[in-house]
């Protein structure tokens, strides 16, 4: 792993020498040159112009004043016939192109950023200046795996924020406001709060009341630490304890105010490659007393929780176990106790490999969007996609749509390297509701990363762009409604926890094996290699990478159900066995209960809507 050896975080509030004082970006800023706008039109469609219009006259009838919607239809049939000619012009340099090409981005925002979903006029997020490697594409100078090292993020999809690159020496980042956003003037650009000492920061969450925010950074200690301030008067504390060898990162608010991150407390590493990368996994934080429980004792890394509208966790979780390699990174949700953890969809898929920035989008009740992306190949950057279970549960039958696409079918890709070549670009979305998204987006290889306005009728807004600069974590700056607090289920005094199956031929696991062949289940439980250890050929050549433990066997009754105990925290899986004690079916994952938990499930692989 890699040696810190910068001292302690210092942060200096509102200003410092890195950054400006306070502007505002006009669209000539936004577009200084040919080049810049003809990435905004080869995106701009009237078509998706005039279904979002007509979305937001339906929904919000005092969006445009009376006679102002013909005008706008006139303007853009009117752009519409310049478009492909614009387009042309543009890749040529010429300037009187370049104008009329300002001339039309400043429409698309003056109509479509009156939207009121961001009528509160703020959203915050994190800016990095990252000189000239912002348009990058990758650096020279980075292996093939190396794309988000400028950009700094991980420099695998297999990785935490722990191989971000320098964490503590070498960035300018700060928590930004934009206000005005739809102004003709432009935008306007704040400092929130920085760090002027060369610290990074990332994982920007805001509470649902929107009075507090937490972030992930350098601590004390030098290691990754959750930190926590006021919104209107920054004054950022560390909330995570010093632990040595350990990190804390990816921290979200829960409903009833506690917070869930991940953690390398486990000490456990990601086996192909020897163990040296320390493993993240989920925790519960208790806020007023500091301490931790440990929810997760899985095998790989889990990233970026957030809530679902229900008051579930939603997060990804990485399984290495009995399977594909490159493919296996599933949605998963559980009860903010730890409790009833479980795939949410795309379990058993090879599509997509990765589905990173996963949040649920307001106002729907099973929909969540997220990027999709590779295993290796681009690290946590690519196409933005909306899947919901309610339409299937594995690969693009889940599938909504991606953005843009609108009114075509997701195609079902099985690759390494998924989307590595397609633009645009995106990461950490924030949904404002089920049809609009602020986002970080990149539309062209040799473009910038910039905080778009999109929406499903494929719109792609501009609203803030700057040579030199990384936007990432959008979020608008309003309260939001704090989910319900779902009840524990989980009782702490106890060791162990009570699994029930109703049937085991339910679902596909078993799918052609006759009713009554199944006697038993051996339970097994996994142990995982420590930091620094492990390899692909540490247990078997390119298979499962743990050892296997035999916990014991029970019965399975004639009607297929089955009901014992198992210890509680432990990674649990099934083996149904027939007569003669002979495998017929392997659990490819795990299970985790916790302490005093009742866990049921209808069969192998059920649905989970």
């Amino acid at each position: 792993m890699r040696v810190i050896l910068t001292a302690v975080l210092c942060l200096t509030i509102m200003g410092g020498a890195a950054f400006a004082a306070p502007k505002l970006l006009p669209v000539s800023q936004l577009l200084p040159n040919a080049a810049a706008a003809a990435e905004q039109i080869e995106r701009f469609s009237p078509a998706a112009m005039r279904r979002a219009i007509a979305d937001m006259k339906r929904r919000w009838p005092k969006t445009f004043k009376a006679g102002a919607e013909a005008k706008i239809l006139e303007k853009i049939a009117a752009f519409e016939k310049k478009h492909s000619a614009l387009r042309n012009a543009l890749r040529s340099g010429d300037a009187a192109a370049l104008k009329t090409a300002r001339d039309i981005v400043a429409f698309q925002r003056d109509v479509l950023l009156r939207n009121p979903l961001i009528k509160a006029d703020k959203v915050m997020l994190i800016e990095r200046r990252s000189g000239p490697s912002a348009r990058k594409f990758k650096d020279a100078k980075i292996s093939r795996f190396g794309n988000g090292i400028p950009l700094g993020i991980p420099w695998r999809n297999t990785h935490s924020v722990l191989t971000t690159a320098d964490p503590i020496n070498g960035w300018n980042t700060r928590i930004a406001l934009l206000s005005a956003l739809g102004s003709p003037e432009g935008a306007k650009l704040d400092t929130l709060y920085k760090a002027d000492n060369r610290k990074i920061i990332t994982h920007l969450e805001l509470d649902f009341d929107a009075s507090r925010m937490m972030f992930t950074t350098i601590g004390k200690d030098e290691r990754w630490h959750v930190f926590e301030s006021g919104v209107s008067s920054p004054q950022p504390k560390q909330i995570t304890p010093v632990v040595k060898a350990v990190d804390f990162f990816d921290a979200c608010y829960m409903p009833d105010g506690n917070v869930f991150l991940m953690s390398t407390a486990q000490m456990n590493g990601l086996p192909c490659e020897g163990g040296t990368c320390p493993v993240g996994v989920p925790f519960i934080m208790d806020r007023k007393t500091g301490k931790l429980r440990q929810i997760g004792f899985d095998q790989e890394t889990s990233w970026a929780p957030s809530i679902m509208n229900d008051g579930r966790i939603l997060y990804l979780r990485y399984e290495y176990i009995d399977l594909p390699h490159y493919f296996p990174r599933i949605p998963f949700t559980c009860n903010p106790d730890g409790t009833n953890q479980r795939a949410y969809c795309l379990s058993n898929s090879y599509w997509p490999n990765s589905l990173f920035g996963l949040r649920a989008m307001p106002g729907h009740s099973s929909k969540i969007i997220g990027t999709a992306t590779g295993h290796h190949g681009l690290s946590r950057m690519g196409q933005l996609v909306i899947v919901d279970p309610a339409r299937g549960e594995q690969e693009t039958d889940a599938a909504v749509q991606t953005i843009p696409g609108y009114g075509k079918k997701v195609t079902n890709v099985m690759t390494d390297a998924l989307y590595g070549g397609a633009y645009p670009k995106a990461m950490t979305p924030w949904p404002l509701d089920d049809t609009y998204i602020l986002v970080t987006m990149k539309l062209a290889r040799d473009g910038l990363w910039g905080l778009y306005l999109v929406d499903t009728f494929d719109n792609i807004t501009l609203i803030c762009q700057q040579e030199d600069c990384f936007y990432t974590n959008p979020i608008m700056l309003t309260p939001r409604k704090r989910p319900p607090v779902l009840a524990n289920r989980s009782d702490l005094k106890k060791t162990d926890a009570t699994l029930s199956i109703q049937d085991i031929y339910t679902g596909p696991g078993l799918a052609g094996i006759p009713r009554g062949t199944v006697k038993n289940l051996r339970v097994i439980s996994f142990v995982y290699p420590v930091t620094n250890t492990g390899s692909h050929a540490a247990i078997g050549i390119e298979r499962g990478w743990d050892i296997k433990r035999v916990l014991g066997t029970v019965p399975v009754e004639a009607d297929g159900s089955a009901h014992f105990t198992v210890p509680a925290n432990m990674p649990i899986a099934l083996q149904p066995l027939d007569a003669k004690g002979r495998a017929l079916q392997l659990m490819r994952s795990w299970l985790t209960a916790m302490p005093g938990e009742k866990l049921t499930c209808t069969g192998c692989h059920e649905r989970s809507t």
